[in-house]
Formats: C-alpha cells, structure tokens, sequence
C-alpha cells in the first residue's frame, strides 16, 4: 500500500491549523507540480439553516416543481392534437390505399 504524505487517508481532507506550517515548507515537491488553483486558499463557510432559509428553500422547490408539472402538461397538450393528426392521417391514407372492389 501506498504511503501518502501524513498519516490520513488520501479521501479525507487535511485540517492545518493557521499558523502551523507554511505550504511553501512542506517536503516532497509536490506544490510545484500543482497550479494556483490548486495551492490557494478556499473558504467554506457552513451555518445552520433558520427558518426563513428554510421557508425561502421550500418556496423554491415548490415553485420549480410546479414549473416542472406546467411544462410537463402543457407539452402533453401540445403533441396530443399533433399524435391525433398522425392517427387521422394513418386511418385515412389506409383507407385511400384500400382496394376498390370494383376495379381490377
């Protein structure tokens, strides 16, 4: 097995604490071959959902569930007249292709 760099495994996230160590100090030449994207600093911040973030969350997902079902419905009425003019057309041009029994 493969031993990386600190003793965690690879898929958890490294915690270091401000002040504790300096990227550019850390051993293994491994910032070099990373772009800045890559060595910057990235801020998440996490804080627990009021109400109000709770009612507005809702809110949106009702009002995206209902666009949903609207477009939804209006394209079923939209291809209902058209697959009802398919099947007229079907019926029609087989009983135009039917022979006459009159006529041979």
């Amino acid at each position: 097995m493969m031993k990386h760099w600190g003793s965690q495994d690879p898929s958890e996230p490294e915690i270091i604490r401000p002040g504790e160590t300096n990227l550019r100090e850390m051993e293994g030449g491994w910032r070099e071959q990373l772009g800045d994207f890559e060595t910057s600093t990235h801020h998440i911040y996490v804080r627990r959902i009021g109400p109000f973030g709770l009612i507005a969350f809702y809110l949106m997902t009702g009002v995206m569930v209902a666009l949903l079902f609207a477009f939804t419905v209006s394209a079923f009425l939209i291809l209902l007249p058209v697959a009802m003019v398919l099947v007229a057309g079907i019926f029609i041009v087989s009983w135009l292709r039917r022979p006459s029994h009159g006529h041979w």
